[in-house]
């Protein structure tokens, strides 16, 4: 499937602001539009106001409020056909026990390189 990445729009839920607000960046710089949220709340607020121009969500597995598993279950409801790319410190294992949705394409952990996160995202959009 052929994609304009200028037009595709990527959530990313991180509470953590120094990682957050650079990457949010980094991805605008490589094309993407980017909605940013600090917390499950914010994310699911996010998902009704605007679910149906979100096209992937990058969700970290360890945000306040509500949990990550909350959140791609919202995300199922608002939209049953979005993309989640899930990401975290901790092994994918680890990570994704108890987060088999059908809405989950791939996990990658962190640290990670922008330029792995970017064909993450391509590879996902793409499929």
């Amino acid at each position: 499937m052929k994609y304009d990445q200028r037009l595709l729009k990527i959530l990313f839920v991180e509470d953590e602001d120094a990682l957050r607000q650079p990457v949010a960046k980094m991805l605008r710089n490589a094309g993407f539009q980017v909605l940013e949220a600090a917390s499950g709340c914010d994310a699911t607020d996010l998902l009704h106001a605007n679910g149906d121009q979100i096209d992937a969500v990058l969700l970290d597995v360890t945000i306040p409020g509500r949990s990550s598993q909350e959140v791609v279950a919202e995300a199922a409801r608002v939209r049953p056909d979005l993309k989640v790319i899930l990401t975290s410190a901790y092994s994918e294992e680890t990570a994704v026990a108890g987060m088999r949705a059908a809405l989950i394409r791939r996990f990658i952990r962190k640290p990670f390189r922008i330029s792995d996160l970017v064909e993450t995202l391509r590879q996902v959009l793409s499929s």
